[in-house]
């Protein structure tokens, strides 16, 4: 089961994510587990919450491709964001490259399991002279609070 919890006096959702919501006034958005979404609803959520301050998705079934658009799409669409955790996710250095472009307010970084990443050369520097409170892919996830063992699809 996915667990859903948005902050702006939305409340909690749980089930299969589908975004149908628009809100000007979300500031934070947490997904945990979610498998099986919609192709394409996540990357269509940061279209809807130009605001989003913090976001954060944890343990997930994305494929390359799909967590490449959603980096992508908050690059481009959520410019005050300044948390981000993809904790057990498949991103790349080309999506991590776009949100450190697009996203220049962003103080902490968590990607913690996402060891699709290099961060050799260039994009750890950029990432450690960026990033306030940096968490690498290899990086103990001892104290967080849902199991951390990504979904091993997608590797």
């Amino acid at each position: 089961m996915a667990l859903i919890r948005l902050t702006a006096g939305l409340g909690n959702i749980y089930g299969k994510p589908r975004f149908p919501i628009r809100s000007n006034k979300l500031r934070h958005l947490r997904l945990v587990t979610c498998y099986y979404t919609e192709d394409g609803c996540l990357a269509a959520a940061a279209k809807n919450f130009p605001l989003l301050e913090e976001l954060h998705i944890y343990l997930s079934d994305m494929n390359k491709d799909d967590i490449e658009v959603i980096a992508l799409a908050v690059a481009r669409n959520m410019p005050k964001l300044r948390h981000l955790s993809l904790l057990g996710n498949v991103l790349t250095n080309e999506g991590l490259y776009a949100i450190l472009d697009g996203c220049l307010h962003l103080q902490s970084l968590d990607i913690r399991h996402c060891f699709n990443i290099n961060l050799e050369g260039d994009l750890g520097g950029r990432c450690k002279q960026q990033i306030i409170d940096l968490k690498l892919p290899h990086d103990s996830t001892y104290g967080y609070e849902f199991d951390a063992q990504p979904w091993p699809s997608g590797l």
